[in-house]
């Protein structure tokens, strides 16, 4: 039994997190499970050496949850095609990995043109080249539809944008399309030349 007595504070800091998640529900699922599950094993070699690693872990699932929050806010605010300093970070920081193209296919984002506008014309060129790079790996295979979604982000740039260079980019990409794509070939039919 005295063997017990060093290990009972972290057991008892484990039940006690587990109680202010649950409330001694029966479902124990909340984002601090592992923290308990850890605190109370039967093994002890399992188990934290001292409360204040059981706090650095508590505090980086917090931290990981705030992040996954602000992103999940940040992609809300593409959806709206709300532009701010977040949304041009992440697209920013999405254009710089090359997984700009595969971002707005998941989100199936055909007005995004509408927050590339947002950006000024040296953005708007990085951000074009990379889904020109990329438009066609992201359409996926079979996912002929998802030319679309490119040819009318171009096409609405190519009407909407003044920086000439730009707008080349945007054409290219549009001519991309229509090579796959009868209505992206409508599209590009209806550009002024």
């Amino acid at each position: 039994m005295t063997y017990l007595l060093p290990m009972l504070p972290l057991m008892n800091e484990g039940k006690i997190i587990d109680y202010v998640f649950t409330h001694n529900a029966s479902d124990s699922n909340h984002i601090f499970k592992t923290v308990v599950e850890r605190c109370i094993a039967r093994n002890k070699d399992l188990r934290y050496d001292n409360a204040q690693h059981i706090l650095n872990e508590v505090e980086s699932i917090l931290k990981n949850q705030d992040q996954a929050e602000s992103k999940q806010n940040t992609i809300s605010k593409i959806l709206n095609n709300y532009y701010d300093a977040q949304v041009h970070d992440f697209i920013i920081g999405l254009t710089e990995t090359d997984r700009i193209s595969k971002f707005i296919v998941e989100h199936r984002l055909s007005t995004f043109w509408k927050l590339i506008l947002r950006f000024e014309s040296g953005y708007q060129t990085k951000i074009l080249q990379s889904i020109s790079y990329n438009y066609s790996e992201a359409t996926g295979y079979g996912g002929w539809t998802n030319y679309d979604i490119f040819a009318q982000i171009s096409f609405n740039l190519c009407l909407n944008l003044e920086d000439l260079e730009v707008r080349k980019i945007a054409r290219s990409i549009l001519e991309g399309c229509a090579d796959i794509r009868y209505s992206a070939q409508n599209l590009l039919e209806k550009l002024p030349s």
